[in-house]
């Protein structure tokens, strides 16, 4: 590892940036590297102007990963040269909209009740019940599962941010049935070198292989599961700002999403055009409510607007 490297690590640390995030950036620096054939010290605006192009024009990158290239740039910027303002020009891409994946709750019971053996059918069982990350899932310890209020603490999720997820019943049963079997200590799902949890991999790998070995007609992976659980959950009645609270969700217009997911929710909107066009009251084409069409209006009776002829009244003599 170079100095520079090195340095440059220590800074994003300082910044409390996730592991992956720092993988990530640093990544991001290397590719940049090698586009410039240099070492990325000595930035101008045209340099990266010209790589954002190149990873749009050339490499057909999607908008996303762009966006992370541009962070990745922008942090490095902040370690290297943090007076100039060399990425003001540069701003985030707009991003398309995409719908989330969500498989049915029937596709959810084959998939759990599909799994090869009880630690497979342990992590499916949570990602979906509880709308777990995967990384979520992956860092969980036996001391987060807290069997006597039903709750999942989880700690540094997306943003660093702790919270609590649900602990469904079912669930729990299914952890009992997986630790009685396989005795895990500190991680919940440890893995093969001590001291150290589960990968992510083998995680996204119990989800996939599970998906084809039954047969779904379409790709399952932990955030699919995630995607499933909020929108069942929306479905079933939940409120939002709950779901928002259970997924860790910093804005309630990304738990808004699912709104547009739901497909029980949209079968139960009737479209206009399928309901019925209110009758209107039929109006007179005369002026006066009472005048019938067909019929000539009747007369009025007393003594016309405007008259000035008054009645005088005569007394039983005849006087006036």
């Amino acid at each position: 590892m170079t100095e520079l490297r090195s340095r440059y690590i220590a800074f994003l640390e300082l910044k409390n940036y996730s592991p992956k995030t720092i993988t990530s950036y640093v990544h991001v620096i290397r590719k940049f590297s090698e586009y410039l054939k240099r070492s990325p010290v000595n930035l101008t605006q045209d340099n990266i102007r010209n790589y954002l192009l190149h990873l749009k024009r050339v490499k057909k990158l999607e908008p996303k990963t762009i966006n992370q290239h541009l962070y990745g740039i922008k942090s490095f910027c902040q370690f290297m040269i943090p007076e100039t303002d060399i990425m003001r020009p540069f701003t985030r891409m707009r991003e398309p909209t995409k719908q989330p994946k969500v498989i049915s709750r029937e596709e959810v019971e084959q998939l759990i009740n599909g799994a090869g053996n009880q630690k497979s059918k342990a992590v499916i069982a949570l990602l979906y019940s509880s709308g777990l990350r995967l990384a979520e899932c992956t860092n969980l310890r036996i001391s987060d599962i807290d069997s006597k209020r039903m709750i999942i603490h989880v700690h540094a999720g997306k943003g660093a941010k702790d919270r609590y997820a649900l602990l469904s019943e079912r669930t729990l049963g299914i952890l009992r049935e997986y630790y009685r079997k396989y005795r895990p200590e500190g991680w919940l799902f440890p893995g093969k070198v001590p001291g150290k949890p589960l990968h992510s991999r083998i995680i996204q790998e119990f989800v996939r292989y599970t998906g084809r070995k039954i047969g779904l007609d379409k790709a399952v992976s932990p955030h699919v599961l995630r995607h499933s659980f909020a929108t069942h959950c929306l479905e079933a009645g939940v409120p939002l700002q709950v779901i928002q609270h259970l997924l860790g969700h910093s804005r309630i217009d990304t738990t808004a999403i699912y709104t547009h997911v739901s497909t029980d929710l949209l079968s139960k909107v009737k479209s206009p055009f399928d309901q019925p066009v209110p009758e209107q009251p039929r109006q007179s084409l005369l002026p006066f409510s009472e005048e019938v069409i067909g019929q000539p209006p009747k007369k009025k009776r007393g003594r016309p607007k405007g008259s000035k002829n008054k009645t005088v009244r005569k007394d039983k003599g005849g006087r006036k």
